[in-house]
């Protein structure tokens, strides 16, 4: 390792990590069969995820209210920094490992794609009435939850608009606040 006397180290403050924008990566990808597939799959799958708010802001929900993404192998191959065949290969094993299907459209479209919940993933599904129907989408976990509010945790600021980058004191509080007040 050559040590360049040019370049300063430094550590991250406060105003920094917040403001940090960053994925996030399911740990079930790295547990029982998930561990044989590549680390393309993975962030793949993981920006797919990440996608699923944007979804929701555009509104691609289909008639049973199952979201959906439109992501072109194109966007795949320039997001993941991959050829064709890499991306291809990535989208082929996320297939294969049911955590993802495409419905076709035709006429040059791009395909609809659905993330699918793990089933090997150690989380429980409990049917949900929403509006008169029955939905099992909703992620329980068993037993009484003990962990952070969920109202005061941090959210993943992938759009740097949600954040005033110019004042350097504004608190992460202030950010979330912020963030909830105009959903």
């Amino acid at each position: 390792m050559s040590k360049d006397k040019t370049a300063v180290k430094r550590r991250y403050s406060v105003y920094e990590v917040a403001r940090e924008r960053f994925y996030q990566m399911p740990k079930f990808l790295f547990e029982g069969e998930l561990k044989r597939l590549s680390n393309d799959a993975r962030v793949l799958y993981s920006l797919l995820k990440e996608r699923h708010e944007l979804s929701l802001k555009n509104q691609w929900v289909n008639d049973k209210g199952e979201v959906y993404l439109i992501y072109t192998r194109e966007d795949m191959q320039e997001m993941l920094g991959v050829s064709e065949k890499t991306a291809l290969k990535a989208v082929k094993q996320l297939k294969e490992h049911t955590l993802i299907q495409e419905e076709r459209r035709g006429l040059g479209k791009p395909n609809l794609i659905f993330l699918l919940h793990y089933s090997g993933h150690n989380t429980f599904f409990k049917p949900v009435k929403n509006a008169g129907q029955e939905k099992e989408n909703l992620p329980v976990r068993p037993g009484k939850f003990t962990g952070h509010d969920p109202e005061n945790l941090r959210r993943n600021y992938n759009d740097l608009k949600e954040l005033d980058l110019n004042e350097p004191n504004q608190s992460i509080n202030q950010s979330h606040r912020a963030d909830r007040e105009t959903r």
